[in-house]
């Protein structure tokens, strides 16, 4: 064997190295940049990322402990405290006087609980919603 040809099978090799090394790691970097699909969500399915209030109909909520199948939903009016409820995918539980469903939960990437990426989606039902303060029109007037 020359010494042309065994220059030539250290390029092939080194060159081989280098596309299963670029290989291996495209393929794991393709693997972290994936999510789980998004749900079948009913309509008026509300997202709550896990730990970030989030603020809709009259009230602000927050989902924390997410895990696979169940979170603690946190809905506060900025009148009343805050009312927290543990609830299973499918459960509904009372806060505010109003109907909260867990409907689905996405743990995320790490599968620890209350990451950001972790979501939770509920609805609320604001028809049994307790009876707001009058508008300002009908308060009455400081002198």
């Amino acid at each position: 064997m020359t010494e042309t040809h065994r220059t030539c099978l250290r390029r092939l090799a080194s060159t081989l190295v280098t596309l299963v090394v670029v290989g291996a790691l495209a393929v794991s970097v393709s693997g972290c940049a994936t999510t789980a699909p998004r749900p079948d969500l009913p309509d008026g399915a509300i997202t709550l990322r896990a730990n970030i209030p989030t603020s809709f109909d009259g009230v602000t909520a927050a989902a924390s402990n997410v895990t696979e199948d169940t979170a603690v939903i946190n809905v506060w009016d900025g009148t009343n405290p805050a009312e927290a409820v543990d609830l299973k995918v499918g459960d509904s539980g009372t806060v505010l006087g109003r109907t909260v469903t867990l409907v689905a939960t996405r743990v995320g990437n790490d599968e620890r609980p209350n990451l950001p990426d972790a979501t939770a989606w509920i609805t609320l039902d604001s028809s049994d919603a307790p009876a707001t303060a009058a508008s300002t029109s009908e308060r009455p007037t400081l002198p």
